[in-house]
Parts: structure tokens; sequence; C-alpha cells
């Protein structure tokens, strides 16, 4: 019912009979896969550069065709899908403290063992002082390939500019006069955590958050690792309202409840239905519905 705010003559039209059924839309894809790096929940993705940024880019073959996949479903018109990385049970995430905080690797695997960060003062802090610094600027960098020096030279450093180890990261991110103020816009643990793709920070003592020290750059920790493959060799995916099936994985049995863990986070949708159809392919179908079916 509409809210009147004043005293008046109103008129209201509304429909009589039952109204049609709207249509649902069908535009919206879902991939569980093996990525190069990346968070476990499931993320929306509207462009492949995107998928790129938080998951990377190809991988061999027969290692996963997800990153294939998403881009094919792109370059056929495709706008939006969720994607979920699929990791072995027993992954690790790296994680390591450097002096007043804590760094995680968004997501489990030894990726994150290439994780290097560097930290200097803000540009609007007095290099000068000493520290604590009141503000900091954190730099964070990710290598797909180990760079050959520990620690990496340095790509940020115009005087490394011809060092025959310098090696570019494929991805940088740049955190400049990041604040300990819990109640600042500029609060490390607030600014870090909702854009990285890379890390995850937590001060060790959240009552009295604190500036970590200066610091060159050098890898966070190598306690991150894989162990071994997960399940799946090739993604499985599913439109909404559209059962598809895959046939190839690595091992003969899939654990029923395992996979449903990995689908069930997945917003917008309210069931996932998983039948194994005896055969001998040993052939999946996974159907999405909807949670809010909507016209379009």
């Amino acid at each position: 019912m509409p809210e009147y705010l004043s005293p008046g003559v109103y008129i209201e039209e509304f429909e009589i009979g039952a109204k049609p059924i709207e249509g649902v839309s069908t535009s919206t894809a879902g991939y569980l896969g093996v990525t190069l790096r990346g968070p476990e929940e499931p993320r929306l993705i509207t462009g492949f550069e995107q998928f790129k940024r938080i998951y990377g880019s190809f991988m061999p073959i027969d290692k996963s065709n997800l990153a294939y996949a998403v881009d094919g479903f792109f370059m056929n018109g495709g706008k939006r899908c969720f994607v979920g990385r699929i990791v072995a049970q027993d992954a690790i995430a790296m994680t390591g403290d450097l002096d007043t905080v804590n760094i995680r690797a968004i997501g489990p695997g030894q990726w994150g063992n290439r994780i290097a960060l560097k930290i200097e003062a803000g540009s609007l802090q007095d290099g000068t002082q000493p520290e604590p610094w009141d503000r900091i600027k954190m730099t964070v960098m990710y290598w797909d390939v180990l760079p050959p020096s520990t620690p990496p030279v340095d790509p940020t450093n115009p005087a490394n500019a011809t060092n025959p180890d310098r090696r570019e990261p494929v991805l940088l991110e740049v955190y400049d006069d990041l604040s300990a103020d819990p109640t600042s816009i500029d609060f490390f643990e607030t600014r870090i955590n909702k854009n990285s793709k890379l890390i995850r920070i937590r001060p060790l003592d959240p009552a009295n958050p604190a500036n970590p020290a200066q610091r060159a750059l050098d890898f966070v920790a190598g306690n991150g690792d894989s162990f071994r493959w997960p399940v799946f060799r090739r993604p499985l995916v599913a439109g909404f309202g559209r059962p598809l099936t895959r046939t190839t994985y690595e091992q003969d049995h899939v654990d029923r409840e395992d996979l449903r863990q990995h689908l069930e986070p997945i917003r917008e949708c309210r069931e996932c239905e998983i039948e194994r159809r005896e055969s001998v392919e040993r052939v999946w179908t996974c159907t999405f519905r909807p949670k809010n079916p909507v016209a379009g």
C-alpha cells in the first residue's frame, strides 16, 4: 500500500485477476573449477578481465579449463556469472605475522607464497619522524612465477630498471596513507580487506592496533600449500534453469556432500539438485534455480 503523508483524495489503480507467470532470466551462469589463485567464496564476475584479477589467467589444459570456459562465456555475449574456486580439502592459505599485523592470502594454495609486501612512509607522513608512523604506504605484489632472487628485486624502484633479476609483478596493489585508527576511513584493515584481490590483514592486538614498521620488499611467508589437486579437472558449469553436464573427472568417485558444500554458498540459488546416473560416463547433472525469479 502507498503511504500518504497529507489529507486529500487519492486514486489507486490495481489489476483484477491473476497475474501472468513472468519469465525468468537465464543469462546468469555458475562455474566451479580449479584456478591459479583466489578466494574459495563464490564471486559475481561481469567480465573476463575481472576474472583474471581475482582468479588469474589460463592454466594448462590438463589442470583446468575453467578460464577458457569463462572467457568463452563472455565472448559469446554472456553478461554475468558466479565463479567458485575448488581446492583440495587439506590446502593451506599462506599466513604470516609482520610486526603488529597478520597477513593472510585471500585463498589457500602455493600461489600465496609468491606474495611480497613493502611498507614505507605514506605520502602525508614525514619519514624523518620516529616510528610507528601515523600514515604508511603498503605495496603488495604477486608473481605467477617465482622471481629468481629472494628477496625479489623491487620493480617499483627506478634504480633497479636494468637489474637482470627484475620481474614485473602480475598484480600490483598500492595502499597509500593507511592509518591505524579504527574510526578512520583509511584504517588499514578496512581499506585493504575491502579492496585487495590478494591478501587479508588484521591487527595482532585488536584493542590497540598499530601500523607495522618500515619493511623492504620481501615475501610474506612460504607456508601456503595446495597438497593435492581437487576432484574436478574440468569446471562444473550450470546455467540458471538449464542443466548442463560434465563427464571427465580425476577420480572415479565424487562425494555428493562435498560437491553440495561448494554449491550452496552461491547466492541467488535456492537449491542444487545433484543426480548421479548409472552409466559408464558417470554423468553428473547440476541444476540451479534463481532464488528470486525476475522478468528479463
